[in-house]
């Protein structure tokens, strides 16, 4: 469920195809990925998991992987 979410929200975020995205889906890497649109994920993923995350966690969060990671560390899915 956490890994649907994600994808969903990567994908209206960065413009991108939910089937595009994959374990593969790394920051500066990956089409619309760059650091500005990495904060409006970052917002993007707070309000959808209705957290706020620490500075060292967004920094983190380069990848879709890494991404689940850190959300499934702080949210119960």
């Amino acid at each position: 469920m956490m890994h649907e979410r994600v994808v969903e929200v990567m994908s209206k975020v960065l413009g991108l195809e939910r089937t595009e995205i994959s374990e593969h889906t790394v920051i500066g890497q990956t089409n619309n990925w760059d650091s500005l649109t990495h904060m409006n994920l970052i917002i993007a993923l707070e309000e959808e998991f209705n957290v706020t995350l620490s500075d060292d966690e967004v920094v983190h969060m380069v990848s879709m992987p890494l991404i689940c990671r850190i959300l499934s560390s702080r949210v119960t899915d």
